[in-house]
């Protein structure tokens, strides 16, 4: 994978762009919307397709750490998660950083 900006490119191909409060999916070859909700200290409790339907929630310990029942199996990597079928390294804040393992 490439990240250039708020673009994320997979084999050349468009695969996610990311913007202010959510992300488009182009995976599918289908643009897909997902949109994130966050809790009052800012953090991502869910992502929600474009009809409101709950695709990943997350809860979170003290200081960002996530619930491990929230989390498909990611490879033993510590704060990670799964976003759109890859592993994504999340800051403690709970939204992507700008750069991905």
């Amino acid at each position: 994978m490439s990240y250039e900006g708020n673009e994320i490119y997979e084999n050349g191909n468009l695969r996610m762009l990311l913007f202010t409060g959510g992300y488009v999916d182009y995976s599918t070859g289908t643009p897909e919307y997902r949109w994130y909700t966050y809790d009052h200290l800012g953090s991502v409790r869910t992502v929600a397709d474009a009809e409101g339907n709950v695709i990943t929630s997350y809860a979170y310990r003290p200081y960002g750490q996530e619930f491990a029942a929230n989390k498909e199996e990611t490879e033993g990597l510590p704060g990670s998660t799964i976003i759109s079928g890859d592993v994504v390294q999340l800051p403690s804040h709970g939204r992507p950083a700008a750069s991905y393992t």
